[in-house]
């Protein structure tokens, strides 16, 4: 087994994952500030949630980002999700291997899922079931790929040691937190025992 640095398909997938990045953030910020602007005062009560802020956007040039985000995710995942596969030949920790592409297969494919949730008229029954596909997706993809990940550490250390490697397992702790504080406030922002739900309200969004 290579590096996975030294793999085209990492390469590949890297810069993929980088412009999804990007292009999340841009869509991200050019909605909320098209909010903001629009409705100064919203923010005084809460903090409008993507798709609240989603609701007054001029959709043309954020359906862009949307698609420059989602052709990268599409891409770089799939990216990952071979370099899984090829490197399964003649291992013995194949079975992992293949768990490993198996979950990049299913973030490639949440790449669709994501764009169509984020361009669907929002407030529909079709947006929120998209959204909450993407979202528990991705939570099992996360976890998937965490426990994959660690499996393959423990068997070839020597090989996977990297400090890539080790800030990719950092930054999917990371996420699996947002994930656990996403859900904890999601519920707690509606509780009527709650003494602060303005605030919870912003931790969640």
């Amino acid at each position: 087994m290579s590096d996975l640095a030294s793999e085209r398909p990492w390469k590949t997938a890297a810069i993929c994952l980088r412009m999804m990045a990007i292009f999340n953030a841009l869509l991200l910020g050019y909605v909320h500030l098209l909010f903001a602007m629009s409705h100064p005062d919203y923010y005084t009560q809460a903090w409008p949630s993507f798709s609240r802020a989603l609701s007054d956007a001029d959709l043309t040039i954020y359906r862009w980002f949307a698609a420059a985000a989602a052709v990268s995710q599409v891409v770089g995942c799939a990216a990952v999700a071979y370099l899984h596969l090829r490197q399964a030949r003649g291992t013995p920790i194949r079975g992992t291997l293949l768990a490993a592409a198996l979950a990049w297969s299913l973030a490639s494919a949440l790449g669709i899922v994501h764009y169509l949730h984020m361009t669907i008229v929002v407030n529909s029954a079709m947006h929120m079931l998209l959204s909450y596909v993407f979202f528990f997706g991705m939570t099992i993809f996360v976890v998937a790929d965490a426990a994959s990940t660690a499996t393959i550490r423990a068997r070839i250390a020597p090989v996977h040691s990297s400090g890539l490697v080790r800030g990719a397992q950092g930054v999917a702790a990371g996420v699996v937190a947002s994930g656990l504080v996403f859900l904890v406030t999601y519920f707690l922002k509606d509780a009527a025992w709650n003494p602060g739900p303005s605030q919870t309200q912003k931790v969640f969004v």
